[in-house]
Order: structure tokens, then sequence, then C-alpha cells
């Protein structure tokens, strides 16, 4: 991985902010030095692209049943570029509960949970939440992603897409983006 997630909005939201462009911030309030200077160290998942099926799924049946996303994950997320800018292990429950654990440092959000439902055969999509804290543990607010997936017909690789939108403690959005999600399920064998 070339640059961290957190190096990728940092780098957007700077951009934005000297720009004015609206790709990275939404929000009325301009991002503050200290703002962006957490942003840098926050890490979050989830994001499109094309992943090849390379076998049969036991998430499938023998006669082509369902293409489920309950299991384990190996998931990768890309910027426009389809540069990968986290990675993370990320475990759907047939609850429609997951829970995400990515690459950040653990004292700045590197696990997130959320719900998730299916629309259609293999298409679902995923509401994931997470706190935010700066590195020394002060609570900066949260994010929420809202990501669209499509599990391929082996049930053995995901695509998708998120919009990701960051706010601050009193609810203001303070950063805006959305990217592409793979994902290759992780199996015993």
């Amino acid at each position: 991985m070339n640059k961290s997630l957190s190096s990728w909005i940092a780098i957007a939201a700077l951009g934005a902010a000297s720009t004015g462009s609206a790709l990275a911030c939404t929000a009325s309030p301009q991002l503050t030095a200290n703002t962006v200077a957490a942003l840098r160290t926050v890490s979050f998942s989830k994001t499109l692209a094309l992943v090849e099926a390379s076998k049969p799924s036991a998430a499938q049946s023998e006669e082509g049943g369902p293409r489920s996303l309950v299991g384990l994950w190996d998931v990768k997320f890309l910027d426009n570029t389809g540069q990968v800018v986290d990675e993370a292990y990320e475990t759907f429950h047939s609850d429609g509960t997951e829970l995400m654990v990515d690459t950040s440092a653990p004292a700045t959000d590197n696990v997130c949970v959320g719900v998730f439902q299916q629309n259609s055969a293999g298409s679902y999509k995923l509401k994931h939440v997470s706190f935010v804290f700066d590195p020394a543990g002060n609570l900066l607010g949260t994010a929420t992603f809202h990501t669209t997936i499509l599990v391929d017909a082996r049930g053995n690789t995901f695509r998708g897409n998120t919009v990701i939108d960051v706010f601050d403690t009193t609810g203001n959005v303070v950063f805006h983006t959305t990217g592409p999600v793979t994902g290759i399920r992780i199996t015993v064998d």
C-alpha cells in the first residue's frame, strides 16, 4: 500500500480547502488546521473495483444458490485511480450486522460496526458507522459509510461503492467522498 487512507483523506481535504472543490468538504465551515491534522491520523474503510472469481465458495450451494455476503472478507478500499488506500478484515454475520478491523492505528479508529441487508441475489446495502479520534484519544466526531456491494456469482469476491461522510462532534460534515471497494472471501482452505 503506497498511501494510507488517512493521508488520502487529508490530501483530498487540503485540496478541497485550497481550491474550493466540493469533492472533500461539503460542510459550510472550512476545515481547521487541527481538523486536517487529525484527519491525517484517521483511517476509514470502504470503497469499487472488479475482482475475478476463482473457485466456488462454501457460502454457495452446488446448484448456484444465493451469493451470500456472510463470512470473513479481505477488503480493499481504492481511490479514483484504483490505488489501494486502506485494507481491512470485515466479517458479515447472518443476523445482518458487520464488524471491521482495518490497518489504521487502534487509537485513531480501526474498529467499525454496521448493519446490512440484501437487496436482491448477490446485491447488498451496508450502513457502517465509527467514532473518530485523534492520536491522543480525544473524540473528533463520527464517520458514516453507505455502501452498495455486489457479490460475484461464485460467492468469492465482491465489488461496490461507498459514500463516506465524516462529522465533527456537533454534527457538521467536515469531509465527504466516494470511492470503490473490493473484497475477497477468506476461507479455511
